[in-house]
């Protein structure tokens, strides 16, 4: 597999590491992808590259709306490319309480759970943010615990120039 260098982030909003894995990388990256875009019925080169995201204790990410940034007002400013979508996939399970993703204004909490997943759509049909999908990463809490996710986004970029490039050289045997 090809990854990008693990990032840390560290601020008031948000405190995880998460590593970039490279467009359609190999079989299993591109059917994750595939079944992505088929959830949503766009074409797959539309879902931006996979972020793994870890989350180890006392870590979190504050309200935040995937489609732009989040202002003091509460509504949310647009940032190119739009992220149509954003499917969110559990790698495994938490206690419950630990982790959560939370949409307040939808009453909404997921608890992260193995194989799980949750997809929700960033823009209303008038194509601006939605703001009952402004959401957060609650904290992991306890010695040893660490939540493991997926962020798979759609938007409105055709992504396959970030592809890996495979050669076509063929292998002649002496």
């Amino acid at each position: 597999m090809h990854f990008h260098s693990l990032s840390q982030v560290i601020s008031e909003f948000r405190t995880s590491n998460f590593i970039h894995l490279s467009k359609g990388q190999d079989s299993i990256v591109r059917r994750i992808e595939a079944k992505a875009a088929d959830l949503v019925g766009m074409a797959q080169s539309f879902v931006e590259p996979l972020q793994i995201v870890r989350y180890k204790e006392g870590q979190f990410f504050d309200m935040h709306h995937d489609a732009g940034t989040l202002l003091d007002d509460g509504s949310v400013e647009l940032v190119a490319p739009r992220r149509f979508a954003t499917l969110f996939l559990y790698l495994n399970t938490l206690p419950d309480g630990q982790g959560h993703t939370e949409f307040p204004l939808a009453g909404v909490s997921m608890r992260p759970e193995r194989g799980c997943g949750v997809l929700w759509c960033n823009i209303n049909k008038e194509g601006e943010p939605d703001p009952r999908t402004i959401h957060k990463a609650c904290a992991v809490v306890g010695e040893g615990v660490v939540k493991y996710g997926v962020n798979i986004w759609i938007s409105e970029n055709d992504h396959q120039s970030l592809a890996l490039v495979k050669s076509k050289t063929l292998l002649k045997r002496p």
